[in-house]
């Protein structure tokens, strides 16, 4: 299988941009924000099956990925591979299987594009040869040659040990920060003050709905502990209800209680 075109239209740093590739060598360079890693990023997009492993490592979205100067309502994204039937045997085969027509000769040409809208919306199309490949059948061919383990990739400015965490509704790598000794004292003292202020504002709290269970609190007391922030810019708080039998979380409780 070989790689013949990329194209990209209001991607990152690629506001319309076409590379063919027709040697069976070929090397990316150009200037800090030139789009090379975005060219990359498109590859592994339609053939990394990496990403499908490993919280959308090379999933695209078109809030985040679409050229920031531009006003535009859709990003698309596309590859056109080469096809072998010989030496591509099985891939020729399963993309065979899903074309509208028998793939007459030994060579195919595959063309996938996927189209990113302002509404969260996606559409992935597809073209064989000449022929265009209907919605379902244009996906299948796009997990076939994603999952047909082509492609290797390693990328030696990401650091091991990677760490992600679900914020805003996607997942988002966090790197560890190193930082001088007076620089980690700061931010101690500063951690410190924080969590006095937040367990303060807890007991408050906690005196509130003391005071909203009513006769209940003859019984029960609420108890709130504060946690570590961890991932959050929030402040997570445990609620428990508590007697002299019982310690349980709020949520274990019936609802008459």
């Amino acid at each position: 299988m070989k790689l013949r075109e990329v194209s990209a239209k209001n991607f990152r740093t690629l506001e319309d941009l076409t590379i063919n590739f027709n040697a069976d060598y070929c090397t990316l360079s150009g200037r800090n924000n030139a789009g090379k890693t975005a060219i990359v990023t498109i590859i592994r997009h339609f053939l990394d099956d990496e990403r499908e492993r490993f919280h959308g490592e090379n999933s695209l979205s078109f809030e985040r990925d679409k050229t920031q100067w531009a006003e535009c309502e859709e990003m698309s994204v596309s590859i056109r591979l080469e096809l072998d039937r010989h030496d591509d045997a099985e891939i020729f085969f399963e993309v065979d299987r899903f074309a509208p027509q028998v793939i007459e000769g030994d060579t195919a040409f595959v063309r996938l594009t996927e189209t990113f809208f302002a509404e969260s919306e996606r559409e992935l199309t597809c073209r064989l040869n000449s022929n265009d490949v209907d919605g379902q059948a244009a996906s299948a061919i796009a997990k076939t040659l994603k999952s047909s383990a082509t492609l290797v990739v390693h990328n030696s400015t990401v650091p091991t040990g990677r760490r992600y965490y679900y914020i805003s509704g996607e997942m988002t790598e966090v790197l560890e920060s190193h930082f001088s000794q007076e620089d980690r004292k700061k931010i101690a003292e500063a951690e410190k003050r924080l969590s006095n202020r937040v367990k303060a504002a807890s007991k408050e709290h906690k005196e509130e709905l003391n005071q909203l269970l009513g006769r209940l609190g003859e019984n029960y007391d609420v108890e709130l502990t504060t946690l570590e922030r961890g991932r959050s810019s929030r402040f997570p708080l445990s609620v428990r209800l508590n007697d002299k039998s019982v310690n349980a979380n709020l949520g274990g409780w019936g609802s008459g209680t």
